[in-house]
């Protein structure tokens, strides 16, 4: 297993000190369907952060390519419950000192290692942000059975599904704005504790979508935020290709699309 890290994308040629930054691929275990579990870990030293697949208005958003690797057919990361940050007014979402990143590996053909050649690009921040390019690579060994106890305890915390965190009910409003549309949705669901945050996802990559606002009376959650085309072009949204996720102190749920309403 080799990991090769490279200069910040940013920053470089200042008095800025850097952080300790190393990524590795975890070993994981080979599942009875022959879909291979590993996980890929970025370690910080003291106190630096990196980003949630959604940053928030104040992150920087992960960027990753595996084009490079070797009997891969398909791959999804399993992004456990970020923590959520609140610096200057702005919200962001991520993990402190280490990211273990549990990934799902479907191999082109069974039996044989998988070699995963990634080029990532994220974003550190504490007190200052920087852009990091790293490159990482290692194997993943599909005689491997048992479970690994750090890899499956990140994927248990992946955020509720809506029937494990008693979502009832979702709608969602569509609107025309100033700028894009307004999103409103209503969701019947427990509190997930204390102060809640949100986040809406879309499928498309050209659309921004803005800090959401998030009110509570009693059961009904209420999430709205306004999308915007990147380049101002007119664009169209449906229902199904949102995600939202709904952050508290005791855990986060996520919920794919929403009924209109």
């Amino acid at each position: 297993m080799t990991v090769l890290l490279s200069a910040p994308i940013a920053a470089q040629g200042s008095d800025l000190h850097l952080p300790d930054i190393t990524a590795e691929i975890v070993q994981g275990w080979t599942r009875a369907d022959g879909s291979m579990i590993g996980a890929l870990r970025i370690s910080m030293a003291g106190g630096w952060k990196t980003y949630w697949r959604t940053p928030g208005d104040g992150g920087i958003p992960p960027r990753m390519d595996w084009s490079q690797s070797r009997n891969l057919k398909g791959m999804s990361a399993v992004w456990p419950a970020p923590e959520v940050f609140v610096d200057n007014g702005m919200t962001s979402f991520g993990f402190v000192d280490e990211l273990m990143l549990p990934l799902i590996v479907t191999p082109r053909k069974d039996g044989r290692d998988v070699e995963l050649n990634g080029f990532l690009q994220i974003g550190v921040c504490k007190e200052v942000c920087i852009p990091y390019s790293l490159d990482v690579s290692g194997s993943l060994d599909p005689s491997q059975t048992k479970i690994v106890a750090p890899i499956a305890a990140a994927m248990a915390e992946q955020p509720y599904s809506p029937k494990e965190a008693q979502v009832s009910k979702v709608s969602c409003r569509i609107a025309p704005s100033d700028d894009g549309l307004a999103v409103s949705a209503l969701i019947d669901m427990p509190s997930t504790g204390g102060r809640e945050f949100a986040i809406i996802e879309t499928t498309n990559p050209e659309l921004w979508v803005q800090e959401a606002v998030v009110t509570r009376d009693g059961s009904q959650l209420t999430v709205s935020s306004d999308v915007i085309h990147v380049e101002q072009a007119p664009f169209f949204l449906q229902r199904s290709d949102m995600t939202i996720t709904v952050i508290g102190t005791d855990y986060a749920v996520e919920i794919e699309g929403c009924q209109a309403g």
